[in-house]
C-alpha cells in the first residue's frame, strides 16, 4: 500500500457540523476491495470528508482511497449513498483548505 495513505483502524468521524469548502474539483477514488477506480467531482470537502458527484454508486461502508488535488490520498468509507451522490467519511482529518490552493 502506499506511503502516504492513512491505513490505520478506523477513528470516530468529526463533527459533521464542521466548516466546509463549497468548491468543485475533479478527484479518483479507489475501491479497495475490488481495486475499481471511479473518477468523481468533489462538490464539497470538509476536514472530516467530502460530498461527491459520481456515476457509480458504492456501498454504505466501502472502504475507499480518495486522491485529492493538493491533499494527496486519504483513506475513508462511504458515509451515505443518494445517486448521483455519496458521502465519504475520512479515517483521519485532513487539511481541507488545501484543496482550494492552486497549483
Amino acid at each position: 500500500m502506499e506511503q502516504n495513505v492513512h491505513d490505520n483502524e478506523a477513528v470516530e468521524t468529526p463533527n459533521r457540523n464542521g466548516a466546509r469548502e463549497s468548491i468543485f474539483f475533479g478527484a479518483n477514488l479507489t475501491f479497495t476491495t475490488t481495486g475499481e477506480k471511479l473518477a468523481v467531482r468533489v462538490r464539497n470537502i470538509s476536514s472530516g470528508g467530502m460530498m461527491v458527484d459520481c456515476t457509480i454508486g458504492g456501498a454504505i461502508g466501502d472502504v475507499v482511497i480518495a486522491d485529492v488535488k493538493n491533499v494527496g490520498k486519504v483513506r475513508g468509507r462511504i458515509a451515505w449513498a443518494v445517486p448521483p451522490r455519496m458521502g465519504i467519511a475520512f479515517d483521519h482529518t485532513i487539511n481541507a483548505s488545501l484543496a482550494r490552493v492552486k497549483v
